[in-house]
């Protein structure tokens, strides 16, 4: 189920413009086509989504999608989170055309209500253009509005993160995706503190 089609505000499109002009590789034009219509069906499916700071969900998605390096990463940071939090499907993104790797990176990106949180990054680890995704994601939930960068000498969760009980387990997939970034798929150690280690 696609959602109606709203109409773009021009930031979003300037925004569209913007990632295509800033690109690292040449986008063809077929690219260029997926990356708008991702950007559409996760602007009409996330519409009044909010988020704990208060801003709109798409804002999120954007800066995710501003990281990703190619065009099948850029896709995959629009729609990241759309079978989550939409009532869009896998088989609506395949009618809608998306490619297969896109689709299957969408869906390991998808924590399962109920899903155990080491199985759902173990679900992530096995896709590496979801891997990259994820982590995409996960810097800009500890990134967006912190003091320093994650990961550097003097930083300070942002404050909608402080205290919160998902900064520990971002943390924690922040360091295994990396892991698995370096070496390929490794399943979750247990009993390792992967943040301080």
């Amino acid at each position: 189920m696609i959602v109606e089609n709203k109409t773009l505000p021009k930031n979003i499109s300037d925004l569209y413009k913007d990632l295509i002009d800033s690109s690292y590789q040449k986008i063809s034009a077929k690219e260029k086509k997926i990356i708008w219509e991702s950007l559409i069906i996760s602007f009409n499916g996330h519409d009044g989504q909010m988020r704990k700071s208060g801003e709109p969900y798409i804002h999120h998605l954007k800066r995710v999608a501003r990281m990703g390096y190619s065009s099948d990463e850029v896709t995959v940071a629009w729609l990241h989170d759309i079978i989550e939090d939409t009532p869009i499907t896998s088989a609506d993104l395949k009618a809608h055309g998306f490619k297969d790797n896109v689709i299957k990176a969408v869906e390991a990106i998808t924590h399962l209500k109920g899903q155990d949180y080491d199985d759902y990054m173990e679900q992530v680890a096995h896709n590496p253009l979801a891997v990259t995704v994820k982590r995409y994601d996960l810097l800009d939930h500890v990134n967006y509005k912190a003091k320093g960068v994650y990961g550097r000498v003097g930083w300070e969760a942002p404050p909608v993160m402080q205290g919160h009980p998902k900064l520990p387990i971002y943390k924690k997939f922040l360091a295994y995706l990396k892991l698995v970034a370096i070496v390929g798929y490794v399943p979750v150690p247990e009993n390792v503190d992967l943040v301080n280690a």
